[in-house]
């Protein structure tokens, strides 16, 4: 990937999941029944010959 893709891909994945996750902290009543609160840490890095 080059660096403007990871950026680009890094800003997809927070925009599809922070309103997810911001919403069912404000509400918890929305939560599917068993359904708790995590943290989510995602690691990019290079890997092989660069």
């Amino acid at each position: 990937m080059t660096p403007e893709e990871f950026e680009a891909l890094g800003n997809e994945l927070v925009d599809r999941m922070l309103p997810l996750m911001r919403e069912r902290l404000a509400e918890p009543s929305i939560r599917p029944t068993g359904a708790i609160p995590v943290e989510v840490l995602i690691l990019g890095y290079p890997i092989g010959d660069v």
